[in-house]
């Protein structure tokens, strides 16, 4: 693996990265327009298709029921591994609402506030912002593998993706190699972009947002949809960049 502290990236992905808080597009961000202004913003529109990758909820069904019967439970009892993944889909009909991709990320921002002001429940973890999980990054490098091969390709971790808050890292290497680059010991979280340097797709996980944009071929984004464990939905850009 090849890894880099001093670095800068190609200027099709890079420019996206450089004005993290406000990226220039077209209208105002709001909770109704969030995947389609992020979108723009994060990803190179440059693709024939997009996609959303929905970072998942986590339940533990077990503290859970304890709660629910009315059971104190203390910090001391509560153990990550027995957090489970959580669809979107589910976590609505959990809260007794319909699930729309199109208003998916209003809806949401809606639910977890109303839990929120009601005290937020042990059981229960909102979807990682700006953080892919790793089942997803790799499920989807696998469908990448298949299509283009065993390429070396581009991983960049931003700086809230390090050790060290102050320092991004670019590595370097094979799709199949995406765990040994995930275990690198100055690596906290999951890449903030990923990328070949042919052009031919990208996955980007944009700040302090609860799910990944995708860009790529027809054939690759048809690949990834047909999946079963996954929550991933097209997407069809609607802004533009300013100029």
């Amino acid at each position: 693996m090849k890894k880099q502290t001093n670095f800068k990236l190609p200027k099709w992905i890079g420019d996206r990265f450089q004005n993290i808080d406000n990226p220039d597009v077209t209208g105002d961000f709001t909770d109704d327009n969030a995947f389609w202004f992020v979108l723009t913003g994060k990803c190179p529109l440059i693709f024939e298709k997009y996609a959303i990758i929905l970072h998942p909820f986590w339940l533990n069904y077990k503290v859970k029921e304890k709660v629910t019967s009315g059971a104190k439970v203390n910090d001391s009892g509560i153990f990550d591994a027995d957090f489970k993944r959580l669809s979107w889909v589910k976590f609505f009909e959990i809260n007794s609402i319909d699930f729309k991709f199109e208003t998916a990320y209003k809806d949401v921002e809606h639910i977890i506030s109303k839990i929120s002001n009601a005290g937020w429940p042990k059981y229960l973890w909102a979807p990682a912002e700006e953080h892919c999980e790793y089942n997803e990054i790799d499920f989807f490098l696998k469908s990448v593998q298949q299509l283009y091969g065993n390429s070396e390709i581009n991983y960049y971790f931003g700086q809230f993706s390090t050790i060290n808050w102050d320092s991004d890292i670019l590595c370097r290497d094979l799709i199949s190699n995406y765990s040994k680059v995930q275990a690198d010991a100055d690596v906290r979280f999951s890449p903030t972009a990923i990328f070949p340097d042919s052009k031919d797709w990208c996955l980007v996980t944009p700040l302090d947002m609860p799910f990944t944009c995708i860009g790529g071929s027809e054939k690759l984004v048809k690949e990834i949809l047909n999946n079963q464990s996954i929550e991933i939905f097209e997407i069809v850009p609607k802004y533009e960049l300013i100029k």
